[in-house]
């Protein structure tokens, strides 16, 4: 079957007895899911909604959910889900759900729940349907709005985006239909919305990668009071949307008068607490919106003032601020933390004028960002630290992060720069950073032919990994299974090579580790010598005798020790890799267990007392 089935669209349709008697009565919030998940990121948007399921609705709440779901490469292999692909729309209600048996650690059980879930556990009454849908047309979201707004009424209104997004690239980014919803058009959208239906929108809650952007956010600060974005990326299962919804439940029992701003900081705050916090949601940043501009003027004082500051300069504070990967096709590229850069240049130049522009920065995103989290390494646990081994993801210090980012680039005109689409943006017009960018990237040397021709095969290895990650709807495979064929030909080549009398194998690898070990014992010394910190120690301990182990491996393959050094080295250096990751997490586990207690008796308290103890000093 294909289009739409009107199960509960327009005015006058029928809709399920229990949702008919809900809808009667105008309630405090009414929170709006649009759940855009394309490939892999429909299990994250399934898992939410189910999660949802485990509060639901009340007499105070409406809590709606449009899911869509596209099936991924494991789907498809095993051809299952499939009668739940496309968009069906549901009024969230109380379900129970089978969860992880109690034994398992709390970290891990919180995965197991988020493996587990699948589309046919769904228990909430289906109030619309539509088999063929482009979630990335702002028509879609249009739609979906006017009909919840008006069908269901409320004092507040909040609207939640899941799915695939790119900051200034836009949001609920699908393929087949391809499709993404650009932030202007996100924030026309709102704009008609509260128009038709005189209502605006106390949150919007961008629950998509790099979201908490100064480029990303700007054209939202008039359609809305706060919003909720990560300065990077998002994972699995993402925020903890239902400890939320109860937090904004028990709110209003109190007699709370919850604002925008106000459910944007529980959710960070539940964000920070939940059980891989430092994996589902890496950074998180709360924003008034109402104090962007200010930011975004600040930003563009502290660029006219740095109009004539030397180039390489600029460069240097650029390079030493706190960037996050934002792509790397057809080259890499970075978002760069707003506060950071401000910081860094405020160390080089000595400038008053400039200093003054650096302090304004500092205080209109101390003023915007009401709340903010990111990774804390005394969170982490064994099943966080295999995750991390198992996708790839490094354990990073977030510890600088302010909670906005915007992008700056030191070769802005070049092939591969977003340049464009920031100049295409609202804040591009009003901002007017091309300037600034273009000074940034001046005074700089051409690059010579070898270094044009090594880019040039970057740049197409990086967009053929695109499209293979596209093809597979699988990120994390494409990266791993290619550094493992890399090892695997190298090993193989330089094998066929020694059968031709050329020693290859033994002097390219036995050079490479007896100088990659050397290093690793010089610099493991060095840092036990200079840290004393525990947990620093573990990690020097390790790092040096890793490095003496492959050191003694290197000379061995280049006959300089005898072959019984050879396995004794490799079993040490992998012991030695093991234990620096026990050793780490068992130095962290005094201040892990503190954290896990704090957590606990956060979700013991209520609503006010969660407001009020992470209030900003």
């Amino acid at each position: 079957m294909t289009g739409s089935v009107a199960i509960g669209s327009g005015a006058g349709a029928s809709l399920p007895p229990s949702v008919a008697r809900a809808q009667a009565t105008e309630k405090e919030w009414s929170l709006l899911f649009y759940n855009a998940g394309h490939a892999d990121e429909s299990k994250m948007c399934t898992a939410s909604l189910l999660d949802l399921e485990r509060v639901g609705s009340d007499d105070n709440t409406h809590v709606v959910a449009m899911n869509y779901r596209s099936p991924w490469l494991p789907e498809q292999a095993l051809r299952i889900n499939q009668a739940h692909n496309g968009a069906r729309t549901y009024y969230v209600e109380k379900h129970e759900h089978a969860q992880a048996p109690a034994w398992i650690p709390t970290d891990a059980r919180a995965l197991a729940n988020f493996l587990k879930t699948k589309p046919a556990d769904i228990g909430s009454p289906e109030i619309d349907r539509k088999d063929t849908v482009n979630m990335g047309d702002p028509e879609t979201l249009r739609q979906f709005l006017l009909d919840n707004v008006q069908r269901f009424p409320a004092k507040h209104y909040a609207l939640f985006i899941s799915g695939h997004g790119a900051a200034f690239g836009g949001q609920s980014i699908v393929h087949h239909p391809e499709g993404r919803i650009h932030n202007e058009k996100l924030a026309e959208v709102l704009a008609d919305v509260s128009q038709q239906t005189g209502k605006k929108f106390a949150l919007v809650n961008l629950n998509t990668c790099f979201g908490a952007n100064l480029e990303t956010l700007y054209p939202l600060r008039n359609v809305a009071d706060a919003a909720v974005g990560s300065q990077g990326t998002i994972f699995a299962g993402t925020q903890p949307f239902v400890a939320v919804l109860k937090d904004i439940q028990d709110g209003v029992k109190e007699g709370l008068q919850l604002s925008g701003a106000d459910v944007a900081r529980l959710c960070v705050e539940e964000s920070r607490r939940q059980p891989l916090g430092n994996l589902f949601t890496e950074t998180l940043s709360a924003v008034d919106l109402t104090q962007l501009q200010n930011v975004a003027d600040a930003v563009k004082g502290l660029q006219d003032a740095l109009a004539t500051a030397e180039q390489e300069t600029l460069r240097e504070a650029w390079k030493a601020s706190h960037r996050i990967d934002y792509s790397s096709i057809p080259r890499q590229v970075w978002v760069t933390d707003v506060a950071s850069f401000a910081d860094e240049v405020g160390k080089r130049i000595s400038d008053d004028a400039v200093r003054a522009a650096v302090k304004q920065v500092r205080e209109a995103v101390d003023a915007a960002v009401v709340a903010e989290t990111h990774a804390d390494s005394n969170r982490e646990t064994v099943t966080s630290r295999a995750m991390r081994f198992g996708f790839g993801k490094r354990e990073q210090d977030l510890s600088r992060l302010s909670g906005l980012t915007f992008y700056l680039d030191d070769e802005a005109f070049a092939k591969g720069s977003r340049l464009q689409l920031i100049n295409q943006s609202e804040y591009g017009a009003d901002g007017r950073p091309e300037a600034f960018m273009k000074h940034l990237s001046g005074g700089r040397p051409e690059p010579t032919p070898l270094q044009r021709a090594l880019n040039t095969i970057k740049e197409k290895h990086a967009v053929v990994e695109q499209k293979a990650v596209q093809a597979l709807r699988i990120p994390q495979v494409v990266p791993i299974a290619e550094r493992v064929l890399l090892g695997a030909g190298m090993l193989g080549g330089l094998r066929a090579l020694s059968h031709f009398g050329i020693p290859a194998y033994s002097v390219g690898f036995g050079s490479y580790f007896a100088i990659r070990g050397t290093l690793g014992v010089i610099n493991g010394t060095r840092d036990a010598l200079h840290n004393p910190d525990r947990e620093a120690l573990v990690v020097a301990g390790s790092q040096a005798a890793l490095g003496a182990a492959t050191a003694a491996f290197g000379l061995h393959l280049l006959g300089l020790l005898p072959r019984e050094v050879a396995w004794p080295a490799a079993i040490v250096a992998g012991g030695a890799q093991v234990g620096r990751e026990v050793g780490r997490i068992l130095a962290r586990t005094p201040a892990r267990r503190a954290l896990a207690a704090q957590a606990q008796d956060f979700r013991k308290m209520s609503t006010a007392d969660k407001l009020s103890s992470t209030q900003k000093a």
